[in-house]
């Protein structure tokens, strides 16, 4: 079996994520949005519909590549948030999950020099601090290059996910912004309870 098909039948099709792809098929291709990037004061598309996402990569690799919808990564999160489960859908034991969010880095790796000083887990990064991303200690996720932002917090029993398609350092003031803005509202409602 190859690394896709394993995706598939391990993880994709048990969680119901049915618009994960490393090569989006060209039924699909509609659905996809531009990417962009701002150059020069204007805002470019630097990666149209039309992208490469609707080629074979070549390669499937796990450092990146898969293209996927709003819907599947926020499966993927409700897993994460359900400690390696779904309902009665479990891709891997509790204790595993536990292990992949948590800081895998060796005791005194210098993170002075990292773009958000964090934690690294197997995939994502781990809040460290409370302060590396504005999220509670051991927050668990990941950032994307254009903008994406997404993450599971055990301790507020909440998974996250915001999307826009803008590369380059705009998109920092949205990443910022959706986490004040959850972390907000979750005070305001404990302050009403």
């Amino acid at each position: 079996m190859g690394y896709e098909e394993f995706l598939r039948r391990r993880i994709f099709a048990p969680l119901g994520m049915n618009d994960t792809f490393f090569q989006v098929p060209a039924a699909r291709a509609g659905r996809m949005t531009d990417n962009h990037a701002v150059y020069q004061g204007n805002v470019i598309v630097v990666d149209p519909a039309d992208s490469i996402y609707l080629d074979p990569p070549p390669i499937a690799f796990g450092g990146g590549g898969l293209a996927s919808s709003a819907h599947d990564y926020d499966r993927f999160l409700t897993m994460l948030l359900g400690l390696g489960a779904i309902g009665d859908a479990r891709i891997m034991r509790e204790e595993t999950a536990r292990l992949g969010m948590s800081d895998l880095l060796p005791e005194g790796v210098d993170k002075s020099r990292m773009y958000v000083p964090s934690g690294f887990g197997a995939g994502g990064s781990v809040a460290i601090t409370g302060q590396d991303r504005g999220q509670p200690v051991g927050s668990y996720g990941w950032g994307g290059a254009a903008g994406t932002a997404a993450w599971v917090d055990h301790s507020n029993a909440i998974r996250v996910s915001g999307y826009i398609q803008l590369l380059g350092q705009q998109n920092n003031d949205f990443r910022a912004g959706l986490t004040n803005a959850v972390y907000a509202d979750l005070a305001s409602q404990r302050a009403d309870d």
